[in-house]
């Protein structure tokens, strides 16, 4: 017995030994929260009754963003406003796009706008139009008071076309002339994706986009932002002279890339269109790291977008304007 209280003795001064002392640590940064949201405006579209959406390329984000347009037309429609749809795609479902597009098996040699109409009629019973060809302003309605361009294409030339649509919109926006028609594009990579929004053509039809209080009349354009998206790029050369099995290979993504910038682009649209809520212009996706990141619209951010001072984009004799700082630090998430 005296053995054991003896250990136990040992074991409780040992448990008793001074601690060794810490050298004093700097102090660190504190990470700066970023309150961009809080203090945006909303987007302001101009009153309609009768809205066109062109969904320009079916395939991977299209695919999946068409199902999520259904749905928008659906809750629209019980709020007494009508929605035209119009499917475009020169394509038809081919064995390769099973799988990381939203295409079945008996779909197969069918144009994939049409397929996705099939879809929309019998599940919402949508008004749509399904063109299996290249997009075109033709396609617009002139009885649609307010279109929206949704571009899902994968090529320089088809969003050039989407980009000279916006020429249509008013040089000089203002809240009693907001602009009629808006680009809304989509794109991505491998693992990677972005969307953007839009309606000015020129930087000068930003200007004074402010003016209202906590309301924003107009947005450059996805072309304004990132100019390389009307370039040639090197895949575009490279693919030519690749047959249908490299291309396919060279095409592949993660399974679910497309179906998380299609989820993206629908949250858009649907504070566009239903809840009138839309304080972001872009957003950046990363399925691999499990990331989005939204730029606020706010006079800096869409300033520096244009490489103009705030006071530009609020209104240019405005006095006490704010004025932006910075360069364009943006980064393209696709080449």
């Amino acid at each position: 017995m005296a053995k054991k209280g003896k250990k136990q003795f040992a074991r409780s001064v040992a448990f008793r030994k001074p601690m060794p002392q810490l050298e004093p640590q700097p102090a660190t940064t504190t990470t700066q929260v970023n309150l961009s949201f809080y203090e945006a405006y909303t987007l302001a579209l101009k009153e309609w009754k009768l809205a066109q959406i062109i969904l320009a390329g079916c395939g991977g984000i299209g695919a999946h963003l068409a199902d999520h347009i259904g749905r928008i037309i659906w809750v629209l429609s019980g709020l007494g406003v009508g929605v035209n749809l119009s499917l475009v795609d020169p394509d038809v479902v081919e064995e390769k796009n099973i799988g990381r597009q939203r295409f079945c098996p008996a779909e197969i040699g069918i144009p994939k706008a049409v397929a996705l109409a099939r879809r929309l009629s019998q599940a919402y019973g949508v008004n749509t139009m399904a063109y299996q060809a290249e997009y075109s302003e033709n396609l617009i309605l002139p009885t649609a008071q307010l279109v929206l361009l949704v571009g899902c294409v994968d090529n320089y030339k088809a969003r050039r076309a989407l980009s000279d649509t916006l020429a249509q919109n008013p040089e000089e926006p203002t809240p009693h002339a907001l602009p009629r028609i808006w680009w809304v594009d989509c794109g991505n990579l491998k693992d990677t994706g972005r969307v953007l929004v839009g309606s000015a053509h020129q930087a000068e039809q930003v200007r004074g986009a402010f003016r209202e209080k906590k309301r924003c009349i107009s947005l450059p354009s996805p072309s304004l932002q990132y100019p390389s998206l009307l370039m040639p790029q090197r895949e575009d050369v490279e693919t030519r002279e690749m047959s249908c099995a490299e291309l396919a290979a060279a095409n592949m993504q993660s399974l679910n890339i497309n179906a998380a910038i299609a989820v993206q682009a629908a949250d858009i649209l649907t504070r566009l269109l239903i809840t009138h809520d839309l304080k972001r212009y872009q957003c950046a996706v990363n399925v691999a790291s499990g990331s989005v990141k939204s730029f606020y619209i706010t006079p800096e951010e869409i300033a520096r977008e244009i490489e103009k001072p705030a006071n530009y984009v609020i209104c240019e004799d405005q006095p006490g304007g704010i004025q932006a700082t910075g360069d364009h630090q943006l980064q393209a998430v696709v080449a």
